[in-house]
């Protein structure tokens, strides 16, 4: 009989240091994880960021009393993903300027925050290529970069490109050079008071192959006869405005001038050849009586 009373007095005792427990947890505002959620608050209310950047959002999740709620998982979204992102940590990442949303949710228990995206301040631009050579009438496509002081990359603004010698090369707003002459100029990327360049050389197709037509005639003594000589590029383009020279194996028994008229002067076969850039087509020329 007494250790049965002594028992149900330790019970007692076990219960009331419980319940003093329970109430010194509820009393210093730190609420268990069992506690319906009643508010939930971002910190800060407006977070601004540029392009390229990254920062952590804060929430404060609290029951009904006021007492911070433990243990819940928050549900991060952001109202338009072109402009920021949002990681389930709260991380945000500044992706284009302009202004958006955030809203965190917990057991049906949301609050938002503003996230404001701007551009970062242009500290350097450079391209490439840096330099690059390009045939009369082709292309060449160049890049630019845009960084800032960080050496972040800023793709929200494109540079201006300009040719310093259009004549020779000109650039679209894209970076595509074409070739206009031969020479050399510098094409520019610009953007906020700097600049990045590249060095463009234009060349001149190359002459892959002459031919002269015909390939086989006749001339009598003391005649002419008139051959032509073209000039072609590798993809069998006919190429004008090329310096051709022309030559004859036996200038005793036939001669052409620098316009390619063949005189005949004594009887026999001669080879007439027509030269352009180390490239040589050949006619074979029979002087006849």
């Amino acid at each position: 009989m007494t250790r049965s009373l002594l028992s149900s007095r330790a019970l007692a005792a076990v219960a009331f240091a419980a319940s003093s427990v329970v109430g010194a947890c509820s009393s210093d505002g730190v609420g268990s994880s069992d506690s319906p959620v009643a508010a939930v608050t971002i910190s800060p209310d407006t977070l601004r960021l540029v392009t390229g950047g990254e920062a952590r959002l804060g929430v404060s999740i609290t029951d009904s009393a006021g007492n911070a709620v433990r243990g819940r998982t928050v549900f991060w979204s952001v109202a338009d993903t072109t402009i920021a992102t949002i990681d389930q940590d709260g991380l945000v990442h500044g992706v284009r300027p302009g202004g958006v949303r955030v809203s965190a949710n917990v057991s049906g228990k949301s609050d938002l925050s503003d996230v404001l995206v701007r551009s970062a301040g242009v500290a350097s631009v450079t391209v490439d290529p840096p330099s690059a050579s390009v045939l009369v009438g082709g292309t060449a496509q160049l890049g630019a970069t845009v960084r800032d002081a960080e050496g972040g990359v800023i793709t929200d603004r494109p540079p201006l490109w300009s040719s310093g010698n259009s004549g020779v090369a000109t650039v679209d707003q894209s970076g595509l050079v074409r070739g206009v002459s031969p020479g050399t100029t510098t094409i520019v990327a610009a953007r906020d008071g700097h600049t990045g360049s590249a060095t463009i050389t234009v060349t001149r197709i190359p002459v892959a192959s002459v031919v002269i037509t015909p390939a086989e005639t006749e001339v009598r003594l003391g005649r002419t006869v008139k051959l032509v000589a073209r000039a072609y590029d590798d993809q069998g383009k006919e190429i004008v405005g090329r310096t051709i020279t022309w030559s004859s194996s036996n200038t005793t028994r036939a001669t052409v001038d620098q316009n390619g008229v063949v005189t005949g002067r004594v009887l026999g076969v001669v080879t007439i050849s027509a030269t352009a850039e180390g490239k040589t087509g050949t006619a074979k020329v029979t002087v006849k009586s």
